[in-house]
């Protein structure tokens, strides 16, 4: 059997190595080795964010060791988590492409570490990470794959390793052997190696009365601007300037009727940032009250991952260093996955229910799922407010659409939106550091309720959209 080993380097890559070896072909990767390898080995060095290595060094290979999330061997804390969420991704759509038989991630029982540690903690346990490269990294690539697993049928055992001991061995022994349709999950040990998990410092409300706005090109951060420029001092930021953005125009991916970028005169100001360095977006928030991200990125696997993952943990990290409670997140709902693994036939399918973004639409719904996770963990731990708007379709009434054309359940109006972010930065509290909240019309459908929205946020849509569904019979 011909096995590749990712994350190489890794003291469990190289117990698996130690006890592998001598029965199989193995095939080691990295992005370097601080020792040499037994001979005979084949051990190359290269970066899973790159696509042609990837698919270079699954040539072959029937059983894939994952351990590379945990190898943390990147040049910084952006190299990391793209080789834990990018890498993770690419290396497994070229598995599948490969005909790989079964992947093994490796993650760590350190994710329980703030779990009650006096009981033995099962695989049927909630994992705790925490805002830590550690964490994250090994934290992502498990959502990662269990998404690519739910959606393609892909095999993947996900073991979560204490030590690098005997015990680490039995696991990925069972690993290798244990039935899995999909996706399951197997613990090395029964308690977290962290004796101490960290305390991290509650961060404190303030008075909003500056907002920093991200991705303030796009048409629903404009609708934004136009809602709380009479209200807030507002910084408009793009990885552009603006006046380049409006002297370009309407976007040809964009419905028409969709909200141009605005320029807005003192008080309000505006910075070019690029919402993937960490500098520009530390900077971008100095001397701001609360963050609105309306960052995205669709179309491209590598950007998405960037602008969608790296982002918003950029995004955190700043509001922690500024001491910012409120931040305003938003991206698309990831309830609407065809087939068995979605819920795309069910009804009444509420905020709160788990996510299944699997891995459609080049990267973009995945990507802002796991950029989902990076806030809702920095929000616990740092006890940030933190809602998470989620949109799909976007209407506009000075163009309506044809009688013909369908309205998918989970429509708003662009005005609506920009409402439902401006009672975001407004109401005084939340239930929980990190709220996911439908931002939808009061459609007939019954499919995607709002009620947490107007609940949590105090927010009405005005606009039901009603000349839009009447019957054929009904609107002639």
């Amino acid at each position: 059997m011909h096995i590749l080993i990712t994350g190489g380097d890794h003291p469990l890559a190289r117990l698996a190595i130690e006890h592998l070896h001598p029965l199989f072909d193995l095939r080691v990767v990295d992005n370097h080795f601080a020792s040499a390898f037994p001979p005979g080995l084949d051990a190359q060095t290269g970066d899973l964010r790159d696509e042609a290595f990837v698919t270079a060094v699954v040539k072959n290979v029937e059983l894939l060791l994952h351990f590379a999330p945990l190898s943390l061997t990147g040049d910084d804390e952006r190299a990391n988590l793209e080789q834990a969420t990018l890498g993770a991704y690419q290396l497994a759509h070229a598995a599948r492409k490969a005909g790989v038989g079964r992947i093994i991630l490796g993650s760590t029982m350190a994710l329980f570490a703030t779990a009650p540690q006096g009981w033995r903690i099962t695989e049927q346990w909630r994992p705790r990470p925490q805002p830590t490269q550690r964490d994250l990294c090994a934290w992502l690539a498990e959502c990662g794959l269990r998404e690519i697993a739910r959606d393609h049928g892909l095999p993947v055992v996900c073991v979560r390793f204490g030590a690098p001991d005997a015990t680490a061995v039995a696991a990925l022994q069972q690993a290798l052997v244990v039935k899995v349709d999909g996706w399951r999950v197997l613990h090395a040990a029964q308690k977290s190696p962290i004796a101490t998990s960290p305390v991290y410092p509650a961060i404190a409300s303030r008075p909003i009365q500056k907002v920093v706005i991200f991705g303030s090109g796009g048409p629903l951060a404009a609708a934004a601007a136009l809602e709380l420029a009479p209200h807030y001092q507002l910084r408009l930021t793009d990885v552009k300037p603006l006046a380049t953005i409006i002297a370009e125009g309407p976007r040809r991916d964009q419905h028409p009727g969709a909200p141009l970028a605005v320029s807005l005169a003192a008080p309000h100001d505006e910075m070019v940032v690029d919402v993937t360095d960490a500098a520009q977006v530390l900077a971008a928030c100095a001397g701001a009250d609360a963050i609105v991200n309306c960052t995205v990125a669709r179309h491209h696997v590598a950007g998405s991952f960037s602008v969608n993952v790296i982002g918003a943990y950029n995004v955190m990290q700043a509001a922690v260093a500024h001491g910012i409670r409120r931040v305003v997140h938003t991206g698309p709902f990831q309830l609407g996955l065809g087939g068995g693994a979605g819920y795309s036939w069910d009804t009444l399918v509420g905020d709160d229910v788990p996510a299944r973004p699997g891995s459609a639409m080049v990267s973009y719904l995945h990507t802002k799922y796991l950029g989902q996770e990076v806030c809702r963990i920095f929000a616990e731990a740092y006890q940030l407010e933190t809602p998470a708007l989620l949109f799909c379709d976007f209407a506009d009434l000075v163009y309506p659409r044809t009688h013909d054309a369908s309205v998918h359940p989970f429509t708003v109006t662009w005005g609506d939106a920009a409402r439902a972010i401006r009672c975001a930065l407004e109401t005084p509290t939340l239930p929980s550091p990190f709220e996911l909240l439908h931002i939808n019309a009061d459609l007939p459908h019954g499919v995607f309720p709002n009620e947490k929205a107007k609940r949590v946020l105090g927010w009405q849509p005005l606009d039901a959209l009603e000349s839009w569904w009447p019957a054929e019979e009904t609107a002639r």
